[in-house]
């Protein structure tokens, strides 16, 4: 098997690349952040360059994972990467066509694409609504979409919040002193862990499982019950971000988390059991063992 992944050095390219099964053969692509990984070969890679030739670069893999994700820091710019996001990507599915034999495309997107759903279980026949930061990267995301629907045998994987030591994690729940509850604290938040993700992925590339697929979760639960499970790993208290304070955030930011969105694994209420619940506490421990 031979796999191209792009975007290999970033937080969830580089937990695939951890659980790298024997007997495949992996191109892990950066930017910026060179990086090495034994036994795997390293090419530095900008997709969002208008003379890449894509046909080059894809037509000897037999799969390709879409780990990258170009960022900003406001709407407005994360809008304008989007566009060339979107542009570049239907650029690779214009070099798919002409391929003898097209690779297996995993595309990893974001489950802000389904918008608020408040107490509804969100299904992978779920439509789409785009919030939060969503709203700019369902712009990049189009291609995948449009591919999905004219019947291209790859998959869209939406993870929720995904979880680790360097994920969005440490940023929002510990670089102040408190854990922050989010309003009411009522909606919903779907978890799953990094290391769980990657094995998914692995898994779909193995059976070729074609659609829009959702990773089994590690937890899912309000997020006031996540701030007090933060809160009693830590040792911290709990602070209330109300409006002002939610007001004055990134807009993007504040939707982001301030959505509801319970995110249906097709395991039933598994997530939400007292196992799930004693796995997330597990993972947050060893979270803080990581970062103390």
């Amino acid at each position: 098997m031979r796999v191209l992944l792009i975007g290999a050095s970033g937080f969830i390219g580089q937990s695939i690349l951890n659980h790298l099964p024997e007997g495949v053969d992996l191109t892990g692509t950066y930017h910026k952040n060179e990086f090495s990984s034994k036994g795997v070969t390293i090419r530095q890679l900008d997709y969002l360059d208008p003379t890449l030739n894509w046909m080059d670069l894809v037509e000897s893999y037999d799969n390709i994972v879409i780990a990258a994700r170009a960022n900003a820091t406001d709407k407005v710019t994360r809008d304008a990467v989007s566009q060339r996001t979107n542009t570049a990507f239907t650029r690779l599915f214009e070099a798919l066509e002409s391929c003898q034999k097209r690779p297996f495309l995993v595309a990893i997107n974001g489950s802000l694409s389904y918008g608020e759903n408040a107490e509804d279980l969100v299904g992978p026949a779920s439509e789409i609504n785009p919030t939060g930061f969503a709203r700019s990267y369902a712009i990049g995301e189009a291609p995948f979409r449009k591919g999905l629907d004219e019947g291209r045998h790859m998959a869209i994987v939406r993870a929720p919040w995904v979880i680790g030591s360097d994920s969005w994690f440490p940023i929002l729940y510990l670089e102040g002193s408190t854990v922050p509850l989010i309003g009411d604290g009522k909606q919903w938040m779907s978890f799953v862990d990094v290391n769980t993700l990657s094995k998914c992925i692995w898994s779909i590339l193995k059976s070729k499982q074609s659609g829009v697929i959702h990773p089994p979760l590690t937890y899912r639960c309000r997020q006031g019950e996540f701030a007090t499970l933060v809160g009693q790993t830590w040792k911290r208290k709990i602070k209330r971000y109300g409006f002002f304070r939610l007001r004055s955030m990134e807009p993007q930011l504040r939707e982001s988390i301030s959505v509801s969105i319970r995110l249906d694994d097709g395991l039933g209420n598994n997530a939400e059991s007292e196992d799930s619940k004693v796995k997330m506490i597990t993972l947050l421990q060893r979270i803080y063992s990581d970062l103390s």
